[in-house]
């Protein structure tokens, strides 16, 4: 229901003109909000009016949907102990669920055709195995907490491929937190069964859950590994191999620093650098297939105690529809090249055609050791630089060896707390609450990127790149020959 808010549209199709994202992944769809189902006369029949407009809105935005079909809420988790239910979602049975579900595929066919729906994704979500969802309300009928979403699965499944047989079906949002004996029960029954996914769709939070810790709720969540995602997936990836799953498509459909909506660390530099160090880690990896990041936009976590201009929201822009760090990051990451070249700790080199390269730097730093034992979102915006392990400049010197000679045009664009900081920015414009019109427009446009451009020629076929990074600071280098020499 939050994409039918012209303000997310909006911002929507700002992310799309600056980014390009390949998919948006959604759920509520078939929420009470959406007047979906009408019952008269012990009958039911269904108004997919709501539905088509947000399908509109996304599909003209070159947005392939990414639909969570179960019923999962709308939850606002603010800190670790405190989460609001916004919007529930209501269960069906199996009989409910199949006639709903077969009855919105033939009318997205009839409405968008069978070449574009086959090219959509459908997740079913499970309220059993999904560690954000309250257990004290679940229902435990069952003693295997498997059986009545694999049922569940198995007949939307067999819908799906009577009606799309190439549209991709699966899930079920799997914690990365999910205990290994749990995850290899779950996927060892999976195989058994006549109708298998056709990916695994997985939440990545590079945080700590476990009884140990649950017993010291002072302590930062916060996992102190800063290879936490990738340790996590390999450990998926051997858990497919050992169920016999070995090469099946693997998506995070929910990724982030954290799922929680009042922490700072969202709104600042820092997020950038770690969202390059994360994303650059993975891309010349076979895995992930897909990672989405959770969420767009702070209007998804707008509430009452979000009276400021940031409020330490996951999303890329601000409620006001300000670039955050993170946004601007995406952004540098969507420049590169196709074509991979090189990596380092803290740069990676790709190519585009015609000689041209993307040098993308990034200098990240990690928590301090003294953080963890913090309770998460404590550290004020005032206080950025008492998280981090140091907050020492980088000094980078990268040769490009063997490119022709020429005259070379070499842009650069640098993100830091100094260019492109809404939180920096923010603090300092002042003490302001009664925000105006022209004052947002202002920060609009000084939060950008700081942009030079330089040409330079090459006479033996080497180009040396200089400059000193800030800490959380991001860079990114474009060379682009004009003509040989």
């Amino acid at each position: 229901k939050d994409i039918l808010s012209s303000d997310l549209q909006e911002q929507i199709v700002l992310l799309q003109h600056d980014i390009g994202f390949t998919h948006a992944r959604l759920w509520g769809l078939f929420g009470e909000d959406m007047l979906v189902e009408d019952h008269v006369g012990g009958m039911t029949t269904y108004n997919f009016t709501h539905i088509n407009k947000v399908l509109d809105f996304l599909t003209r935005q070159q947005l392939k949907p990414f639909i969570e079909l179960g019923p999962k809420p709308k939850i606002i988790s603010k800190q670790r102990d405190c989460s609001i239910v916004i919007q529930h979602s209501k269960d069906r049975n199996i009989e409910e669920w199949t006639n709903l579900y077969k009855a919105f595929l033939l009318h997205c066919i009839e409405r968008y055709g069978i070449e574009e729906v086959e090219k959509w994704y459908f997740e079913l979500w499970s309220k059993r195995i999904d560690p954000f969802f309250d257990e004290d309300q679940q229902e435990s009928a069952e003693p295997n907490p498997f059986d009545a979403y694999l049922r569940l699965f198995g007949a939307l499944k067999r819908i799906a491929k009577e009606l799309v047989p190439a549209a991709k079906f699966g899930g079920c949002g799997i914690s990365m937190e999910l205990e290994v004996d749990r995850l290899d029960d779950l996927l060892q029954q999976w195989k058994r069964e006549e109708h298998k996914p056709d990916f695994l769709s997985v939440y990545v939070y590079p945080i700590e859950i476990d009884e140990e810790k649950q017993r010291f709720p002072i302590r930062n969540v916060q996992s102190a590994n800063h290879q936490y995602e990738r340790i996590k997936l390999s450990q998926i990836s051997r858990c497919l191999k050992k169920a016999g799953f070995e090469g099946l498509e693997l998506n995070v459909t929910e990724w982030n620093l954290s799922p929680f909506n009042r922490d700072y660390l969202h709104d600042s530099c820092f997020k950038a650098a770690y969202l390059v160090k994360m994303i650059t880690d993975l891309l010349n990896r076979d895995q992930p297939n897909m990672l989405g990041y959770w969420q767009c936009s702070d209007l998804f976590s707008e509430d009452r105690d979000a009276k400021q201009l940031l409020h330490g929201g996951t999303g890329l822009m601000t409620k006001n529809g300000i670039k955050k760090p993170s946004y601007h990051a995406y952004m540098l990451l969507n420049q590169l090249g196709d074509q991979w070249v090189a990596q380092g700790q803290h740069f990676v080199v790709t190519k585009k055609s015609g000689d041209r390269y993307q040098v993308l730097c990034f200098n990240y730093k990690h928590f301090r050791y003294a953080f963890y034992f913090q309770p998460e979102g404590s550290f004020g915006f005032r206080e950025q630089n008492r998280m981090f392990e140091n907050m020492d400049v980088l000094r980078l010197s990268l040769e490009i060896q063997g490119i022709p000679n020429g005259k070379y045009r070499v842009k650069e664009k640098r993100l830091n707390r100094d260019q492109g900081s809404i939180l920096d920015e923010w603090l300092n414009f002042g003490p302001v609450d009664d925000w105006k019109p022209d004052e947002i427009q202002y920060l609009k446009q000084i939060c950008v990127p700081r942009m030079k451009v330089e040409h330079t020629v090459v006479d033996n076929r080497s180009i040396v790149l200089k400059g000193e990074l800030e800490p959380h600071e991001v860079r990114l280098f474009e060379i682009q020959l004009l003509y040989g020499g």
